[in-house]
């Protein structure tokens, strides 16, 4: 499983999860800021940052977002976030 962290808040919820080491991380550009990043490799964490933020409103943009962490992890599930629309 890859996790696909959109928000700080999900960041924030995924923490104990993220923190087991098991699974390779995918951030929304500028969710983290460099240090941030770092202090996730330091910890032997498989991370990895969009170099720009998606827009988590576009649809288009998310799915996109997917379609290239899929093409790093083929055959991969990808736990995402989602906000439902109300």
């Amino acid at each position: 499983m890859i996790i696909f962290v959109l928000t700080k808040e999900g960041f924030k919820d995924m923490k104990p999860l993220i923190e087991t080491g098991r699974f390779p991380l995918w951030f929304n550009g500028g969710l983290l800021d460099q240090e941030e990043i770092d202090s996730q490799i330091s910890e032997d964490l498989e991370v990895s940052s969009f170099n720009y933020v998606i827009d988590i409103e576009d649809e288009e943009a998310l799915v996109g977002a997917l379609l290239t962490v899929a093409e790093h992890h083929p055959n991969e599930r990808i736990w995402s976030e989602s906000r439902p629309k109300i």
